[in-house]
């Protein structure tokens, strides 16, 4: 998608609302979209455009963090994932690349994607059967 016509406080509101719903809210509602590829390619796009268009609002965030430094988003995150309906019936192949979209467009390092996985699969395993 090209934002180049958008206003700098169009780019502004749309950024600011894609990020509220991948990185901050912990709806359920927002856990079903959140890690749409789509989504975070979106939000991506839109604050490059303003980072370029608005050189003030790069200087401010120097490019997308770690996730590990924005305790929010990261919270939002485990969040989203504990929504996974029958995240148990999903390769292992496909978990990872859910996270990985979860997380675009902050940065993520294989061990973060691999604590992140650890914790899915720990929160949806199976109860174990009372003897």
């Amino acid at each position: 998608m090209n934002f180049t016509s958008f206003e700098t406080h169009e780019l502004i509101a749309l950024t600011k609302a894609l990020g509220f719903v991948k990185f901050e809210s912990q709806e359920a509602g927002a856990s079903a979209v959140a890690g749409s590829p789509l989504l975070g390619q979106i939000l991506d796009q839109a604050a490059q455009t303003l980072w370029a268009k608005e050189p003030k609002y790069y200087a401010a965030h120097q490019d997308w963090p770690a996730v590990t430094v924005v305790p929010e988003a990261l919270a939002a995150i485990r969040f989203h994932l504990t929504q996974v309906a029958q995240w148990h019936n999903v390769a292992d192949h496909n978990r990872i690349a859910y996270i990985r979209d979860l997380v675009f467009p902050l940065k993520a390092t294989e061990q973060t994607v691999q604590e992140l996985l650890r914790f899915a699969n720990d929160y949806h395993r199976p109860a174990e059967p009372v003897a």
